[in-house]
């Protein structure tokens, strides 16, 4: 159903209520309810009133509390009652002692309760917008503190299939309330807050594979094991940030009960070597009272060996993109392979990996990962459902012919270069055309998160401007774009914290592996550069044309004398990461005019 439609039902199926969240409210509520059942006597009882839904029918409510001049000046709490009088009376006289914010929401002058009501609400109907509210405003950049931070995913039951329209409903009351709040839906679904945050529904591939983490945990801390590894392998678009995230808050709500029948929570740690998905992950855990500067929580991986001991380990780290930690020293890491330092300091550590997204020579991995411990403290488990692309099984085929069989097959579209399932898939003759045709897509208010991306054939020096010009940048002919975080920002930019394409300034920009990487992109324009070419019918890596260093350089093995090369496989890895960013799009130019041309030939249309 469309927007439009919903909202326009949203004035007589969704209905609310804001008061001031102080006693005096509460009693406003009580005085209007008792109003309500004295008036009920005197009308037909199967005609439900507004105020029958608020007051005598299950609801939700959001308790905000504004600090103006801040920059998240939102702290908010999610509920969802059959009761809200005594549940509002509840929160009022028995706040938790432990827990500054919930206080906060309490005493301050500021604070709105906001009761949401609709017809077709049910307890199971109210948990799952509860749990869709929590996840929301967990990726709302505005929001500072999310209190009740529980999940509450509802199986089946009798109005599922209206859950889309009613929560589309109840957010448009919302919007009405306070914007800044509860701002666009799709201004929510494009930031990488929403992509990370924990309370997704899980698929039941991964509640399978949650189960399964969660099973190894158990057992092997019950039984003191240590120096444990699980290996959640999948490849792009699997869901796997989504189940870690999922994991890491699971964990660090719940307490479990020891071996000698102690409650206690586990000590958990979130690690990422990712200077962005880190920032993501901290957002988050901030939001959810998880971390804070004097308890850190999400780490990258060096600060977390420095900080720990092999003698004293912890009970559990969950690692994300595992392909990217350091299997050489590097900076200030002066180890020889990061997974093994991050094992040796924890009793269980689940990895999280996909080999196809190994992008460096000092993150190649000389062993698999089952040689890393001994085969009693080794678990895999698979996630192999593809999520990210909203593409036919037709799309998926040809890129796997492109990606790992170097070669191009006919792909079927129709005139409006869309597959069976109405992805766009475009391949173009002209770089500028492609480059109008992202910066369209970006201004579009369904498809907004749209970016320029190109593998790292052209040249950039973070330690000194180029001397032709005022930036480094993709430069093909008379085009010319920008290399990611050369266009200077304002503070107040830098202080939001913005993933690379959520920054409004990076449509006029090209990103690297290093800014999308486990990113997703609405539609994502690829700009495939001279070290990649087709001959005879092959398609074939040079990496005497690439610039991405990283990848090209040699490095020493542990095992032998001599040094590796792994530069093909590496760079074909880095067009793998750049093609699977689109969620419903992707475009694509290839510098080398073979390519291109069998590219354009490739896209067979029907009607």
């Amino acid at each position: 159903m469309e927007n439009a439609e919903l909202r326009k039902q949203a004035d007589t199926l969704a209905i609310h209520q804001q008061i001031a969240f102080n006693e005096a409210g509460v009693q406003s509520l009580k005085i209007r309810r008792e109003e309500n059942d004295r008036l009920a006597a005197f009308r037909d009882r199967t005609i439900k009133t507004d105020d029958d839904l608020l007051y005598n029918f299950p609801v939700v409510y959001v308790i905000k509390n504004e600090e103006k001049n801040q920059t998240k000046p939102y702290t908010a709490y999610v509920g969802e009652t059959t009761d809200i009088i005594q549940r509002t009376t509840s929160h009022l006289k028995n706040t938790r002692k432990d827990d500054a914010d919930w206080t906060k929401l309490k005493d301050s002058k500021n604070s709105q309760l906001i009761i949401l009501g609709h017809e077709l609400f049910n307890k199971s109907l109210t948990l799952d917008v509860e749990n869709r509210l929590m996840l929301m405003l967990s990726s709302v950049e505005a929001v500072k503190k999310l209190e009740n931070r529980r999940s509450n995913d509802q199986l089946d039951y009798y109005t599922k299939e209206r859950f889309d329209e009613v929560f589309h409903e109840i957010w448009a009351q919302l919007q009405t309330i306070d914007a800044n709040l509860f701002p666009e839906l799709e201004k929510v679904y494009d930031s990488a807050l929403y992509k990370a945050s924990p309370f997704h529904s899980l698929t039941e591939e991964q509640v399978a594979a949650k189960r399964d983490i969660m099973e190894v945990l158990y057992e092997k801390i019950h039984a003191g094991s240590q120096g444990n590894l699980v290996m959640v392998e999948g490849e792009a678009g699997a869901g796997k940030t989504v189940l870690l995230s999922s994991l890491f808050y699971d964990i660090m709500q719940n307490p479990v009960t020891t071996k000698s029948g102690e409650e206690r929570r586990l000590d958990c740690y979130l690690v990422v070597n990712h200077d962005e998905q880190v920032n993501v992950y901290t957002q988050i855990a901030e939001k959810l009272g998880l971390h804070s500067k004097s308890n850190e929580r999400v780490l990258k991986p060096t600060r977390f060996i420095d900080r720990h001991s092999t003698n004293e380990k912890v009970d559990l780290v969950l690692i994300d993109e595992a392909h990217l930690l350091w299997t050489q020293g590097k900076q200030s890491y002066r180890g020889d392979n990061q997974l093994l330092d991050i094992i040796s300091r924890a009793k269980v550590t689940v990895a999280v990996y996909d080999k196809q997204q190994v992008l460096q020579a000092n993150q190649w991995w000389e062993k698999e990962p089952h040689e890393f411990v001994a085969a009693d403290k080794y678990s895999k488990v698979p996630l192999r459902k593809q999520m990210r692309m909203a593409a036919s099984q037709g799309t998926l085929d040809w890129l796997n012919s492109f990606l790992k069989e170097h070669r191009i097959t006919n792909l079927d579209l129709d005139t409006s270069h869309r597959d069976a399932e109405g992805y766009h898939v475009e391949f173009f003759a002209d770089v500028n055309d492609m480059r109008n045709a992202i910066k369209h897509k970006a201004s579009d208010t369904d498809r907004g998160l749209s970016r320029m991306v190109a593998t790292y054939d052209w040249p950039y020096n973070a330690s000194r401007k180029p001397e032709n010009g005022d930036s480094w940048g993709v430069s093909i002919g008379d085009f010319f774009m920008p290399w990611n975080r050369e266009i200077t920002v304002d503070a107040a930019t830098k202080r939001k914290k913005l993933a690379w394409a959520e920054q409004p300034q990076t449509i006029n920009e090209v990103g690297s592996v290093y800014t999308v990487q486990g990113f997703d992109l609405n539609y994502a324009g690829v700009i495939i550069g001279p070290s990649v070419k087709l001959e005879n019918g092959q398609i074939r890596i040079s990496p005497d044309k690439s610039f991405f260093r990283a990848a090209t350089n040699k490095r020493t093995l542990s095992y032998g004398s001599g040094k590796g090369d792994f530069s093909d496989e590496l760079l074909w890895n880095q067009l793998y990461v750049l093609m699977t960013r689109g969620v419903h799009g992707l475009f694509v130019y290839a510098c080398d005019e073979e390519l291109r041309n069998a590219l354009i030939q490739a896209q067979k249309f029907h009607a």
